[in-house]
């Protein structure tokens, strides 16, 4: 295994976006995680519509939401992350990682 280059400190990682986003599903859909990220991402799939929702109501987006559509979500090749197929809501979540990662550095 190779060596870790550098590793968030427990107070940083309690305090990341990712941790505030843990706890805002938690709490909206009545869920433990435990900060088992492999647990979100796989209730993330199995859940698209709460997912997309809760994205678009942590990240305050403000729109409409694609409603049925984004029940259509999928992704395929999911075992093979570098050949991942994701559609219709690509650019979505290129927005969304782009606005955490903005939210993260305007906050350190």
């Amino acid at each position: 295994m190779a060596k870790k280059l550098w590793e968030a400190s427990k107070d940083q990682k309690l305090n990341s976006n990712l941790c505030n986003y843990e706890k805002f599903i938690s709490e909206k859909f009545n869920l433990k995680f435990n900060h088992n990220y492999k647990d979100i991402l796989n209730w993330s799939i199995k859940n698209p519509g709460n997912f997309w929702s809760s994205i678009w109501d942590f990240c305050k987006i403000k729109g409409f939401e694609a409603g049925d559509i984004i029940s259509e979500f999928k992704i395929e090749n999911l075992d093979r992350p570098n050949k991942a197929i994701v559609y219709p809501f690509a650019i979505l979540l290129l927005f969304v990682f782009g606005y955490l990662n903005y939210r993260r550095k305007s906050t350190f």
